[in-house]
């Protein structure tokens, strides 16, 4: 609900000039605390100066500015952030990034229907590339597994097992070295705690990488393979299904065992 709230806004920030807020600069290079970024977006002009690190996602990109929608806050905000002063630098809607930099106070706008709009400001000193799972699902616990089953020249590798607030990662690797191409076949595959079945889930926003299809005798692929939450202190077996084109070789089904 908090994305359908900001979205509206995206297009109506940057249709026009912006104004800068004014208020008092402050000496102070210390990070905002969470409680005065919260105080922050309430009144911008009064951390013009301020240091300041945020997180989130690009909605919309304009040149020497976009617009950050901030994950996992009890509040609405809106921010735009001025990356002029950043060389090298290409950014694309959909991207998750970590910003550091200033607070600038205000940025005033009009809309397409003349509502008037404001949004915090910053101007970025650093702008990182990160990625869904850091910025909107980090993981409460990972198991580092490293486990490989070779079946008929096809190496499946479970590398790691993230368990988020809302989804549990599985990272695996598949090495084909068969002779023949080899199909992931992911919605055949499931984790299995307590007696429970847990399918593939798609993970839409997060956009995780998926198996090639198909990965070809010679090469190797990685991939993300997301179910609901899983508990993270039970143990559990992953089960990873496939196929090979060539009807000779029989691959099968890999199990891994893993403890909680």
């Amino acid at each position: 609900m908090k994305k359908s709230i900001v979205l509206p806004l995206c297009i109506c920030l940057f249709i026009v000039s912006f104004l800068t807020g004014c208020g008092s600069d402050t000496d102070d290079s210390s990070p905002l605390s969470s409680s005065e970024i919260v105080k922050m977006y309430q009144d911008p002009d009064s951390y013009k100066g301020r240091y300041v690190e945020l997180s989130g996602e690009v909605l919309y990109v304009d040149g020497s500015l976009f617009q950050l929608y901030r994950h996992n806050v009890d509040y609405p905000d809106t921010t735009v952030v001025y990356i002029s002063g950043i060389d090298n630098l290409t950014l694309n809607r959909g991207d998750y990034v970590i910003v550091s930099g200033t607070v600038d106070g205000t940025v005033t706008g009009t809309s397409f229907d003349g509502t008037a709009t404001e949004a915090a400001a910053i101007t970025a000193e650093s702008v990182t590339i990160s990625d869904y799972q850091t910025i909107v699902s980090p993981a409460l616990k990972t198991l580092e597994v490293n486990q490989s089953q070779d079946h008929s020249g096809v190496t499946v590798t479970l590398e790691k097992i993230e368990f988020a607030a809302e989804e549990t990662r599985f990272y695996i690797k598949i090495d084909n070295q068969s002779g023949a191409d080899y199909t992931a076949f992911e919605f055949g595959s499931k984790a299995v705690q307590n007696g429970n079945n847990y399918p593939y889930r798609e993970n839409f926003e997060a956009d995780y990488p998926h198996f090639p299809d198909p990965i070809q005798s010679g090469s190797s692929a990685e991939a993300i393979f997301a179910t609901s939450e899983l508990n993270s202190s039970a143990a559990l077996q992953f089960i990873f299904d496939g196929f090979s084109a060539d009807p000779g070789l029989h691959p099968g089904h890999y199990t891994f065992d893993a403890a909680g």
